[in-house]
């Protein structure tokens, strides 16, 4: 059987002051009324139906679950086979995968598992269920862990690249580095390169396969998770590290498929609002004058700009940000200040 588990138990904080604690990022209304997560567990069942072959996890934190358990409760409704967990504490994603693959051992030891974090926006969902089907072939034939690599449009700093070995003559390539997020002349070298992909963070193979490469490449992870197991180490003692970190950057047992469909992370205001004003199907609710490129989420209100462009503006009940749209990524860099002189939040 094949496992989706959805990560969702990020906090969000660069899509403040839209997502808070109450209502975090990926459980926010986006398009055609729904959440990301809602459109993840979608695009993963192909429309809604069920699967018998698909059991999708939903794996977030102590602190969300209940808010997770009750945002998806209509679609658990629809018959769709759904479990929500949340991770012992939160640590990071190479321990949260590591306890999900154990999990799920007990219940299928053959399994195939496809990790895919709940913040993506893909609308050309038959390409990526089409380019998943492929990744899922493969890692069950070939005990391999196959990621999907997104070709760059730009030279973004805010992502992972992945160099794989395009000079194989087939459609999955062997995954040569991960790169960490580069700066910006690094970011431009590697947009030139043809065998540059984004890191998508989005992760196929065979539960053994995931298991034998943590206990491969990140033993003391992997020991101590059975430590937890058997009562004899807490859960927060786990190392807290990423499953790039912890597995991706050592093994030479990745391989990638590029993905050809549209892919956003929708990781600040400025992507969530443009997206949003592009596929959403609502009044335009700003003027812009002797400007362009505004972009705002307002309450029943129109918002007027006159003379100012590029910027994201965006009221909820006791907040109005206004920032350069460049400049969306250090929002979470203003909640320190708005906590300690108004005593608010995220």
């Amino acid at each position: 059987m094949n496992h989706f588990v959805i990560l969702a138990g990020g906090s969000g904080q660069r899509l403040w002051p839209l997502s808070t604690k109450k209502c975090p990022k990926h459980l926010i209304t986006f398009i055609d009324n729904k959440s990301l997560l809602e459109q993840t567990i979608e695009r993963i069942n192909w429309g809604n139906q069920k699967n018998p072959d698909h059991k999708i996890w939903v794996l977030t934190n102590q602190e969300q679950l209940e808010l997770v358990k009750n945002h998806i409760q209509h679609l658990q409704v629809q018959n769709l086979d759904i479990t929500v967990e949340a991770e012992p504490v939160a640590r990071n994603t190479a321990p949260a995968i590591l306890w999900m693959c154990e999990k799920i051992k007990k219940l299928d030891h053959d399994a195939t598992i496809i990790i895919l974090p709940a913040d993506h926006f893909i609308p050309e969902k038959d390409i990526f269920n089409k380019t998943v089907e492929q990744a899922i072939t493969f890692a069950q034939n070939n005990a391999k862990i196959v990621t999907l690599g997104v070709m760059p449009t730009m030279p973004a700093t805010g992502y992972g690249y992945i160099q794989a070995d395009t000079s194989v003559c087939q459609n999955i390539f062997p995954v040569i580095k991960f790169h960490e997020k580069p700066d910006l002349v690094k970011a431009n070298q590697y947009i030139n390169q043809p065998n540059m992909f984004w890191n998508a963070g989005i992760f196929v193979g065979k539960v053994s396969t995931f298991l034998n490469e943590f206990k491969t490449h990140s033993t003391q992870l992997f020991d101590n998770m059975q430590s937890y197991i058997t009562g004899k180490k807490t859960y927060d003692s786990l190392e807290n590290i990423s499953i790039d970190y912890a597995i991706m950057e050592k093994s030479s047992n990745i391989y990638l498929i590029p993905a050809i469909f549209e892919w956003h992370d929708v990781g600040n205001l400025a992507v969530f609002l443009s997206l949003k004003k592009r596929f959403a199907k609502s009044i335009e609710d700003i003027i812009n004058i002797d400007g362009y490129n505004n972009l705002s989420s307002t309450s029943k209100k129109v918002v007027v700009c006159i003379g100012v462009s590029d910027l994201c503006i965006v009221e909820t009940d006791n907040i109005i940000l206004v920032s350069k749209k460049d400049c969306t990524e250090n929002v979470k860099n203003a909640l320190p200040k708005v906590k300690q002189i108004y005593g608010m939040g995220l």
